[in-house]
C-alpha cells in the first residue's frame, strides 16, 4: 500500500477506517479545510441515485445554499458541496417515500382491494417517521399550517382560526 508520503495528492478517508497497523489521521476534517460534503464528495460515498448526472438539472441549489450558510457552511459553499447535500437530500426523500409506498401496498393489501391505484397517503408517511419524533412532529406542524393556508384561500375567516386553537 503507497504511504500518505506518496500519495499527497489525495485526501485521506474520513472517517478513518479501522485496519491493523492504521492510525487514525492527527487532523479533523475542518484543519485540512473541507466540509463534511466535501469528503463526501472526494470519498465516493455520496448517494448513487443521482450521482449519474442529473439530467433533470438541479433543483435545490439555492435552498441548500441558504440552508449551508444557515448552519454554519461559508456564505458561498462550493457548488460540489451543494451537490453533495442535494444528492443526500433527495436520497432521503426517496427512501422515506419508498418506505410510504410499501406501507402503502400493505395497507391496500389487508384491505382486499383489487384493481385500485395504490396513492401514498399522510397516514402513510406519518407511519414512516413516527420513531422519529423530531421528524414526526415536525411534519404534523408543516400538515396543520397546510391546512390554515388551504382554509385561508377557501374564505375561512381569521377568528375561526383562534376557535379552533382553543
Amino acid at each position: 500500500a503507497p504511504s500518505m508520503a506518496e500519495s499527497s495528492d489525495a485526501a485521506p478517508p474520513w472517517p478513518p477506517q479501522e485496519c491493523s497497523g492504521c492510525s487514525a489521521p492527527d487532523t479533523a476534517p475542518a484543519a485540512s479545510g473541507l466540509n463534511t460534503a466535501d469528503m463526501l464528495l472526494q470519498s465516493g460515498a455520496a448517494p448513487q441515485a443521482r450521482r449519474k448526472g442529473a439530467a433533470d438539472g438541479r433543483r435545490f441549489q439555492r435552498e441548500l445554499r441558504a440552508m449551508m450558510f444557515g448552519f454554519g457552511d461559508a456564505a458561498n459553499p462550493l457548488s460540489q458541496s451543494v451537490q453533495v447535500m442535494e444528492d443526500l437530500v433527495v436520497d432521503y426523500v426517496q427512501q422515506i417515500l419508498q418506505k410510504a409506498s410499501e406501507v402503502s401496498e400493505d395497507r391496500h393489501r389487508q384491505m382486499r382491494r383489487g384493481g385500485d391505484t395504490v396513492r401514498v397517503r399522510e397516514r402513510d408517511l406519518l407511519f414512516v417517521l413516527r420513531k422519529d419524533r423530531r421528524r414526526f412532529e415536525r411534519v404534523q406542524e408543516l400538515l396543520e399550517v397546510w391546512e390554515e393556508q388551504k382554509d385561508a384561500r377557501l374564505g375561512k375567516q381569521p377568528e375561526e382560526y383562534a376557535k379552533d386553537d382553543e
